[in-house]
């Protein structure tokens, strides 16, 4: 008897699961025959259009559940991308601009996705003395816009984006070079004083560096062996060389001087 109830019960279960499983199937198709992506893709715009961009994306999204060759995947994977970089999520947006230039090369809105994702990494650009990743993408992405589309009406901005992002790259070398010299790892430092003139010789911060690498070049002939305190004396002078001639109305050049002077003092004791 307790054999019989067991399977029974057993069998119950089983029904009920399989009942469960087909509402649920049926309710699938259901949802799918009452939807198609231009109506998805409809209902992604009317959210866009009011500004609600998290609802955009939860539309346009379902758009990709019948596939990415509908008529309708284009205009979603465009929308989309754009819905994420009005609602701030730009990380998201980048991505999505680039997953658009990918798959439809030929559309005639790739150029607009290509500003977009360079503009995506724009707008996350930190203050300088925050990790500098997404400034560099945004500079890569800005000039290969540029190189793509020279004529662009959009050049002369983005030239100045780059402006901008390079003096954010450069204060930000400038610091690194800066920590350096407090720690006293002063060869590190009068290296990275220096790429500040080699990678962003534009900036308004490079005299700046050079007075620094003089005075890590001196602080590192110091701390030598005396076999090798003349050869940082000199790479000190060829820092003092490079200010005087780039940048004669420097306000850095009269401590430049006092430290030019040191140097020949320096060296006039070597012999």
């Amino acid at each position: 008897m307790l054999h019989y109830l067991l399977s029974r019960a057993i069998a119950l279960i089983l029904v009920t699961l399989t009942s469960v499983t087909l509402l649920g199937a049926c309710g699938g198709s259901q949802r799918a025959s009452s939807e198609t992506p231009e109506i998805a893709y409809r209902k992604g715009v009317a959210f866009f259009d009011r500004g609600s961009y998290d609802r955009a994306v939860e539309q346009l999204q379902q758009v990709f559940e019948f596939g990415r060759v509908n008529e309708w995947a284009d205009d979603a994977q465009y929308t989309l991308a754009r819905a994420y970089y009005e609602g701030k999520q730009y990380l998201l947006a980048a991505n999505e601009f680039d997953r658009f230039i990918g798959l439809y090369p030929r559309d005639e809105r790739v150029e607009e996705a290509a500003y977009y994702r360079a503009m995506s990494y724009y707008r996350q650009s930190p203050p300088f003395n925050l990790d500098q990743t997404d400034s560099e993408r945004a500079v890569e992405y800005l000039r290969l816009f540029l190189s793509t589309y020279p004529n662009s009406e959009r050049a002369q901005d983005i030239g100045q984006k780059i402006d901008e992002l390079q003096e954010k790259l450069a204060r930000k070398l400038l610091a690194k070079a800066e920590l350096y010299e407090r720690g006293e790892m002063y060869e590190a430092a009068a290296i990275t004083f220096q790429r500040v003139l080699e990678k962003y010789p534009s900036t308004d911060v490079v005299d700046e560096s050079l007075l620094g690498a003089m005075r890590s070049w001196v602080a590192f002939a110091d701390a030598s062996i005396p076999s090798r305190k003349r050869e940082r004396l000199e790479n000190a002078v060829t820092a003092y060389n490079r200010l005087v001639q780039l940048f004669p109305g420097s306000p850095h050049l009269k401590e430049a001087e006092l430290i030019f002077g040191s140097i020949q003092e320096r060296m006039e004791t070597l012999g």
